[in-house]
């Protein structure tokens, strides 16, 4: 039985090449997490303000012009223009969802690479990030739900315009 079997601390080992193996290794692992969890604070703030900046400016152009078609030259009924507004008003809703799970998701990533950059990983090997003891629920489902949400923001458009086109056909 090797040394690192018998105890977790990187000091007792009596190979001092094995010892110095282990620690350049977690060194680099634990650099990488601290790298992953800075990264994971700053990119959230980004990602969200691109993402509900882009799809609130979209859907809510697309309510001023639904708006706009009611009150110009040729007014259309404002019963034909409801559907597609509200098309708008539900996308408008799914990129407010998609931007708070977006957020969450980086929460939960900042707060998992928090704890696998533990620096007594550096000299106990029973201290190494695991992924038995850390639950992927949370990141997966905010993940998921954010992408999905996304998703129906811009499925929501789709349906917005379609419905506006058939609203603009001549009977």
């Amino acid at each position: 039985m090797t040394d690192w079997q018998n105890t977790p601390f990187a000091d007792n080992w009596s190979d001092p090449a094995e010892r110095e193996r282990y620690r350049q290794h977690a060194r680099e692992v634990y650099d990488k997490m601290k790298d992953l969890r800075s990264d994971s604070r700053r990119y959230h703030v980004d990602y969200g303000k691109w993402l509900i900046a882009s799809l609130l400016a979209l859907h809510g152009g697309a309510i001023f012009v639904i708006s706009s078609l009611a009150k110009g030259d040729k007014p259309i009924g404002p019963g034909l223009l409801i559907g597609p507004a509200m098309w708008n008003l539900a996308g408008i809703v799914f990129i407010l969802f998609a931007g708070c799970m977006a957020w969450l998701n980086f929460q939960l990533a900042e707060r998992l690479y928090d704890r696998w950059s533990d620096p007594a990983m550096l000299y106990r090997r029973d201290m190494w990030p695991g992924h038995t003891e850390d639950r992927y629920d949370g990141l997966n489902a905010t993940l998921w739900l954010a992408a999905s949400a996304g998703v129906l923001s811009i499925w929501s458009f789709v349906a917005s315009a379609a419905e506006l086109r058939l609203a603009l056909l001549p009977t």
